[in-house]
């Protein structure tokens, strides 16, 4: 692997929009990033989400670990796709949940 792959496995990326323009498309591909991180202006609808997603996998030579922007509380970015993350509280308080409370909520 050549240095600048190297490098590329350490960073994660943000996306600057919705879609994957064009250049986004190369910036992933010569970057190879270990993570993307989604934020407010990524997400329109779940099906919308889906298909970036399926786009950033399918565009980034080593699957990068995805993460969004979700602390709960007032930093939700994905409240308005379903009432039920609308009513996350915020991480600082469920970092306090027990385990048995968090698997509970998290995994329906």
């Amino acid at each position: 692997m050549d240095p600048e792959r190297c490098a590329g496995r350490l960073i994660v990326a943000a996306l600057p929009g919705p879609e994957l323009g064009p250049e986004a498309i190369r910036a992933l591909e010569d970057l190879g990033p270990a993570g993307i991180i989604l934020f407010d202006r990524n997400v329109r609808s779940p099906s919308q989400l889906v298909e970036l997603i399926l786009g950033v996998r399918e565009v980034c030579p080593e699957p990068p670990a995805l993460a969004i922007d979700l602390e709960g509380g007032p930093v939700n970015r994905l409240a308005h796709l379903d009432p039920a993350l609308a009513r996350l509280p915020a991480a600082r308080i469920q970092a306090a949940w027990p385990t048995e409370r968090l698997e509970r909520v998290w995994r329906g």
